[in-house]
Formats: structure tokens, sequence, C-alpha cells
């Protein structure tokens, strides 16, 4: 309203809809008033495919993918319990699936709620992981936050605007450590912020550069998942000391091709899943079946088998007791 992009809202009620509005209110996609305000006019439910298909998936990431690795990532970052590097490795990648799950989860269930009312929430995730670069990643993660701390921090700041690339990296930095602090008053968040503004930062000199084989492009994919895996551990351990200490367990651990782990708790359901998230996530990129697709033809074959096969785990394998959502902690 401020850069008149958008007119008053006069009525109280869509306002307070606006503010309230359930679905997307504890942990995003974070609405602008632009996109959503609109919609509130033309209200009406609808029972669509699309819906249950985002309703679908959402609870397949949580109750299935996410609840069934977190047992085993609770044990790995608890300062209590001593396990081995290989352990610290393995919950490394078990805690960057399990946060995606987790909070794509509830993204695709809110869009899929929201849906059901008529209304359409932009999607928060749109396969981060297969990103082969950090400013790609941070285009599919969070979209919403991302776009916010791009408006409203690094534009503010000046952006990329000055001549002066120092200061460009300046503004970076800074937006990254900001969308650090958002998650809590922790160093653990602080660092994390900065090592994604450091990583921005390295980047961006090479980011024209174009990779014309896909065994290079998989490789860069294979780098910038590793970097944000190792970020995510000091985002999730309880202390900086903690999490120096498990990045180091981690680099003992990659230097054993074949270690000991502990098989009764290691999340073999979790990961067996997390595979086939991966392979869900590769067949959207490729746009497979996507929900807004025709109808007709192969597409809507494979989404229906896709849809009943994620029903039946949902039943025999989702945890229907497992711990609340990751992000409503934010």
């Amino acid at each position: 309203m401020y850069h008149c992009r958008l007119n008053a809202e006069k009525s109280i009620i869509n306002l307070a809809l606006y503010v309230s509005f359930f679905p997307q209110l504890i942990a995003g996609p974070i609405e602008r008033a632009r996109d959503l305000l609109p919609q509130f006019n033309q209200l009406k439910l609808r029972f669509s495919q699309e819906a249950i298909y985002w309703i679908t998936l959402g609870f397949f990431k949580k109750m299935v993918v996410a609840d069934n690795l977190a047992p085993f990532v609770e044990k790995i970052f608890n300062p209590d319990i001593q396990v081995g590097a290989v352990d610290y490795l393995w919950g490394m990648y078990a805690f960057a699936i399990q946060v995606y799950a987790d909070f794509s989860g509830y993204s695709d269930i809110a869009l899929g709620v929201a849906l059901l009312l008529g209304v359409r929430l932009h999607q928060n995730f749109r396969q981060p992981y297969f990103a082969s670069s950090f400013q790609e990643f941070w285009r599919r993660w969070h979209i919403s936050l991302s776009f916010w701390l791009r408006d409203y921090v690094y534009f503010a700041l000046g952006g990329s605007q000055s001549k002066r690339t120092l200061f460009t990296y300046r503004n970076l930095l800074l937006t990254m450590l900001v969308g650090g602090l958002w998650h809590g008053a922790s160093w653990t968040f602080v660092l994390w912020g900065a090592l994604h503004g450091a990583l921005l930062i390295t980047e961006r000199p090479w980011l024209g550069a174009t990779i014309h084989y896909p065994a290079l492009r998989f490789l860069k994919q294979c780098w910038v998942f590793h970097w944000v895996a190792l970020a995510f551990v000091i985002f999730r351990a309880k202390s900086v000391s903690q999490a120096i200490e498990i990045l180091r367990q981690i680099g003992e651990g990659i230097g054993q091709i074949v270690g000991a782990f502990d098989l009764e708790t290691f999340p073999k359901v979790g990961c067996f899943f997390a595979v086939v998230l991966g392979l869900l996530d590769w067949g959207q990129k490729k746009q497979w079946f996507i929900p807004t697709a025709s109808n007709n033809g192969w597409r809507y074959w494979l989404r229906f088998g896709i849809l009943t096969g994620l029903f039946w785990a949902i039943m025999f394998f989702g945890v229907f007791r497992g711990a609340q959502f990751i992000y409503f902690q934010f």
C-alpha cells in the first residue's frame, strides 16, 4: 500500500481474514496482501484433485519421511549421547532430509487446505536439493521468506546496484545474517546465516557460467547439497561447541568407507521413503505429474497411482504420534 501497489482494504472482515488465515499463519508461506486479499472476495469451497494431491503429499512428507527420521536425528544431536563418527555423518543427511520433508510437508498441506477454501497460496518449496547454485537453492527453499529478505533487506541495503562489489557482498552477508536471526537469537543461527552468506559471496563471480554437461551439473548439485547439509548441522546443534564437535566427527566419518553404526536405531523406513521423496521431487521437476496438468493421458494415471501409493504409505508407515512441525518453534 505504501508503494501504491494495492488499494487500501476497506472491509474489516477481509483484513481480519488476511491476518488470521489459518492454513499459512504459523509457518508460511508468507503471503502478501496484494496476492491474498483479492481472493477473499471469491471464496468458494472446491473439492479438487489438486488440493488432495498437495494434502496427501504433505502428510506423506511429514508422517512417513520426517517423523520416521526424527528419533535417529534426536539421538545424534543429543549432547548427552555419544555415537560413532559414521553415525554423525548419517545424522547430517538424516536431518537435511527431515527438515526439508517436515517444513515443505506443512507448506504442501497449507496449500492444499487453502485450495479447498478457494484460495491459492504460493508454492513454498520447489525441489531445493536439486539446485546447482546457492542462489538457486534460496530461490527454491522457503521461497516466500527468501523473497521477503530480498525485497525488504537486500534491496533496502542497496542490493547489487552499487558499482563497488564489496558493497554487494556486504549486503548479501547482512541479509543472510538477518535470515539466521529470524529463526532465533542464538549463535548457531547467526553462524548458519553467515555461512550461507559466505557461500553466496564465494559463488557470485561464477554465476554466469553455463554448464553444458549433465554430469558436471550433477556434481555441482551434489556440491551445493553437501554444503547446505553441513550448514544444517550448525542450525540443528544446541550450541556452537556441539556443532564444531559434530562437524569434526563427520570429518572422521567421511574417511571411513565402512563404519559401525547402531542398526537398531538406524531409520531404515525413513531412509527408504527419503529415496522415494527424492524420486517424487525429480518427477515434479520434470513436470511428469504436476497436479495442474491435463487429466487426460498417462499423466493422470501416473498421478492417480502415486496418490494411491502415498495414501497407503501413510496408513502403514506413518507416525501418528509424531512431534509437532519443526518450524512451529520459529
